[in-house]
């Protein structure tokens, strides 16, 4: 029997990627659905596997989800809107990612 793992792609829309060889971090829109991410920095291939959900929600009222294969405990991220720095940081639950103070209130 096949071994399939969950959420494992193929993925489209907003990702933040990061680089598993060189620690770059990507953001973008793929409309395709794919399975990997090519880093323009080394040229590195990155399995997109298990990503986790990001919820970005800024005081300018702007709301997005990305997928992420970021392993960190926080990151700042830009609003697409007004390009406000935002604090991301991961749930108690270390399911998702969620912009400080907004993202706790939503999803308890």
């Amino acid at each position: 029997m096949e071994n399939l793992r969950e959420n494992t792609g193929p993925y489209k829309g907003f990702l933040i990627i990061k680089c598993e060889k060189c620690g770059e971090i990507k953001g973008f829109c793929t409309k395709q659905e794919t399975y990997a991410f090519r880093c323009e920095e080394c040229g590195h291939e990155t399995a997109l596997e298990e990503l986790k959900p990001l919820y970005v929600e800024c005081g300018c009222g702007a709301h997005f989800r990305y997928m992420t294969n970021i392993d960190m405990e926080e990151l700042k991220w830009e609003c697409l809107t007004c390009h406000t720095p935002l604090d991301i940081h991961i749930n108690k639950r270390r399911t998702a990612y969620v912009t400080a103070g907004a993202g706790d209130r939503r999803r308890r």
